[in-house]
C-alpha cells in the first residue's frame, strides 16, 4: 500500500523557499577576508618563517593562543613554508581582536483576517528583537626579518560563537587561518604608478 502524502498549501511552499537561503546561511560560518601588503617586497624568495617576538599573550587566552599558534604553523607547512628558529626569511605573529556588538530586528506578525463585508481589518503587532553577539578579528601580520619591517597583513572577521565546542572552535580558527593564508603569498607585484 502506497501513502500519499497530502499536498503542502502554496503560502506554505512559498515560505519554505524564502526561507532555504536563510537557513544555509546560518549553517556556515561567513567570514570577511581582507589583506594589503609591500608592493615593493619579493615575495617569490620566501621559504623559512619563524614567529615574531611578543610580550604576553596574543589572544588574553593561553589556550586560544596555543590553537592559533598550531593552525596557523601547520597552514604554512602546508603550503609550503618551513619553520626555523634562526634566520629565518619572514616572522609571523598574530591578533585576535573581540568587540561585544549588538543589532535590532523588528518582527512583525499579522493575525486574522477579513472580507469585504467586515467592519475590521487583520490585527498586526511589531516586536522589537535585539541580538547580541561577539565580532572577532584575527589578524596574521608577515615581517621582514627583523621584525619591524610590515611585508603582508591579512584579517578575518566573523561572528565567534561563545557556545562553541573544543572542536567546533579549533575548525573555526582552522577555516580562519586558511582563509586568510590563502591571500598569502599575494599575487605576483605590480608596481604602483607614482
Amino acid at each position: 500500500m502506497t501513502r500519499r502524502t497530502p499536498p503542502i498549501p502554496t503560502l506554505l511552499r512559498i515560505l519554505t523557499l524564502a526561507l532555504i537561503p536563510l537557513l544555509g546561511a546560518c549553517g556556515g560560518q561567513r567570514l570577511a577576508i581582507e589583506y594589503d601588503y609591500d608592493y615593493d617586497a619579493n615575495f617569490e624568495s620566501l621559504k623559512t618563517w619563524s614567529w615574531l617576538a611578543r610580550k604576553g599573550s596574543e589572544t588574553g587566552n593561553a589556550e586560544a593562543d596555543k590553537v592559533i599558534r598550531e593552525e596557523l604553523a601547520a597552514e604554512l607547512v602546508r603550503r609550503g613554508f618551513r619553520e626555523v628558529e634562526a634566520e629565518a626569511d619572514f616572522r609571523v605573529g598574530f591578533l585576535l581582536e573581540t568587540d561585544r556588538k549588538m543589532t535590532e530586528r523588528h518582527v512583525y506578525t499579522q493575525f486574522g483576517y477579513s472580507y469585504d463585508y467586515m467592519p475590521f481589518d487583520s490585527l498586526m503587532s511589531v516586536n522589537v528583537v535585539v541580538d547580541d553577539y561577539l565580532q572577532g578579528t584575527l589578524i596574521v601580520d608577515i615581517a621582514a626579518p627583523d621584525g619591524k619591517q610590515p611585508l603582508w597583513r591579512g584579517w578575518a572577521e566573523g561572528v565567534i560563537r561563545e557556545k562553541s565546542s573544543d572542536e567546533q572552535m579549533r575548525s573555526a580558527v582552522r577555516d580562519a587561518v586558511r582563509s586568510v593564508l590563502a591571500k598569502f603569498p599575494p599575487p605576483a607585484t605590480r608596481k604602483k604608478s607614482r
